[in-house]
């Protein structure tokens, strides 16, 4: 119907021609009531869509966020694995002892990330599309607990290494 008002008005009345005034008063106002129910219905429709929009570019950037500060944590757990055993002289030691300051640094580097992720997904569980899906807030929010979770147990690897 959408775009073709002026065709169903001029249909309407023509199909009004041959009725009665009182038949053609009833036609019109059960008409006008069909249209605005219709544009009820348009409405809500289009409120929905920006609904779902909103949840999908906000769900889209938490992705993002969540492969982005994953990747930060794998290049750590690398840096972790490419670790020589611990040294047992002085010189080797100290360096080792250097590079581990680098790794928790690293570590240390995700932690600005986590902080913005654990910010964007409480701005999406606020969204009211979320809010009436409990469940799907409860796994937003998993999120940036799994990737802290991960980078604590690499912080506290690299602690016991010091």
């Amino acid at each position: 119907i959408h775009g073709y008002e002026s065709v169903l008005a001029s249909t309407t009345e023509k199909a009004l021609e041959g009725l009665s005034l009182n038949d053609a008063d009833k036609m019109k106002d059960k008409l006008a009531s069909l249209q605005l129910r219709y544009n009820g219905v348009r409405e809500d429709c289009d409120n929905h869509q920006e609904q779902i929009n909103e949840v999908y570019k906000a769900l889209g950037d938490v992705r993002r966020n969540v492969a982005a500060a994953t990747a930060m944590t794998d290049r750590a757990k690398e840096q972790v694995s490419e670790m020589a055993p611990l040294a047992t002289s002085i010189p080797v030691l100290n360096s080792q002892l250097k590079e581990t300051l680098v790794h928790l640094d690293s570590i240390d580097a995700v932690k600005p990330e986590i902080a913005s992720l654990t910010e964007q997904c409480s701005a999406a569980c606020e969204l009211p599309l979320l809010q009436a899906a409990p469940k799907l807030q409860k796994e937003v929010l998993k999120y940036p607990e799994t990737v802290e979770d991960n980078l604590k147990k690499l912080e506290s690897s690299a602690l016991q290494r010091k």
